[in-house]
């Protein structure tokens, strides 16, 4: 046995600190073979009178020193490491769709208006989110053609009034007055039905302002409204007593003076509206016999300004609004509209809204 003094420094704390290492007795593998090794004890005191004492048996041959140390740090280091390496895959994995996302965001801020996310399969929260931001570009898409929409539709009638106007004042001696005011106010008149149309549009896809609904008897409203109107041909009634929905008068009738006025530039000869009951659904309809609307722009026409050939030769000054009132009147109300093939070969608008049974001495309302 030999004995290895080495001197602490002092502390400058009474503290004593006493370690008692116990080496198992278990042989030690050395080239010249297995050397037995006693448990033996080393205490180390931090007093500066206390030297450091290490005491164990001398084996012959090397031996690798710290090999404990680096197996342990082995131990703990390694699963750490493979753990943070498969966290950074998992994260970099997670944010990949992100990053496509916005790729393409970039693409369609620098020319690509039309453009969308596309959907990535397995990833729902990823889809919410791609879902989220078409939702937001399509309604930017909407707004920016709806105000390229009006800015095309109000200037003609401007062009038309600066014309007019600007001929009476290079030819004042020559303009017949009464009659250039008739067509200036002409123009005003278009510009205010315009106007009107924009503002009853917009108020129905934002919810409109709190209306009160009651049960109205879609019989006498389409009877009432017909009684008022002076058209080309007059429209046959098909009615039937009993059916009621929850609504604002005003915007039904709308409704119906809007599909009305559409049927007056096609009819050729015959045009009806019809009310029904089917089961829960209170259906009114309006047909004509002129030339129907092709299937491909069934859907086409319910959109803003939206107006076909046809359409534009019949009624020049006409804005593309009515229909697209009309459904939005229908949404608010909880129903649909749609157009398909009447039995006289022209275009039957059906509207379809939620019916209720007749209303009893005191009914209840609500908003719309």
């Amino acid at each position: 046995m030999s004995g290895l003094r080495v001197p602490l420094p002092a502390q400058s704390t009474c503290v004593r600190l006493a370690i008692l290492v116990t080496i198992p007795a278990a042989p030690v593998p050395v080239p010249g073979g297995v050397a037995p090794v006693s448990p033996e004890a080393a205490r180390v005191r931090s007093a500066p009178d206390f030297p450091a004492r290490h005491r164990a048996r001398r084996v012959s041959g090397p031996v690798v020193p710290g090999l404990l140390g680096i197996l342990f740090a082995a131990q703990t280091i390694m699963p750490m490491a493979l753990a943070g390496w498969r966290m950074r895959g998992i994260v970099m994995a997670t944010l990949r769709p992100v990053r496509r996302i916005c790729d393409r965001l970039d693409e369609i801020n620098e020319g690509h208006p039309e453009g969308r996310i596309p959907d990535f399969p397995g990833r729902q929260e990823i889809n919410r989110l791609a879902r989220g931001i078409n939702s937001a570009l399509e309604r930017g898409w909407k707004a920016h053609r709806f105000a390229s929409d009006v800015s095309h539709e109000l200037r003609s009638p401007l062009t038309a009034l600066r014309v007019q106007i600007e001929g009476a004042r290079l030819h004042g001696g020559q303009i017949d007055l009464d009659d250039l005011l008739r067509r200036v106010l002409r123009e005003v008149d278009h510009l205010e039905s315009i106007i009107d149309d924009l503002l009853t549009l917009s108020r129905a896809e934002q919810g409109g302002e709190s209306a009160a609904c009651r049960p109205l008897d879609m019989a006498a409203v389409v009877r009432q409204h017909v009684a008022r109107r002076h058209d080309r041909v007059p429209a046959g009634l098909r009615l039937e007593s009993g059916v009621f929905v929850n609504g604002v008068e005003p915007q039904i009738s709308r409704i119906l003076t809007n599909l009305l006025d559409n049927g007056q530039r096609h009819v050729k000869e015959s045009i009806t509206v019809g009310v029904r009951r089917d089961s829960d659904i209170a259906e009114m309809t309006v047909e004509d016999d002129g030339d129907g609307v092709p299937p491909v722009e069934r859907e086409h026409i319910f959109e803003r300004f939206a107006r076909s050939e046809k359409s534009r030769r019949v009624d020049p000054r006409g804005a593309g609004l009515g229909l697209a009132i009309t459904r939005e009147i229908a949404h608010a109300h909880g129903g649909t509209i749609h157009v398909e093939d009447s039995a006289a070969g022209g275009a039957r608008f059906v509207l379809r809204l939620p019916a209720i049974d007749p209303p009893g001495e005191t009914g209840e309302t609500r908003s719309v």
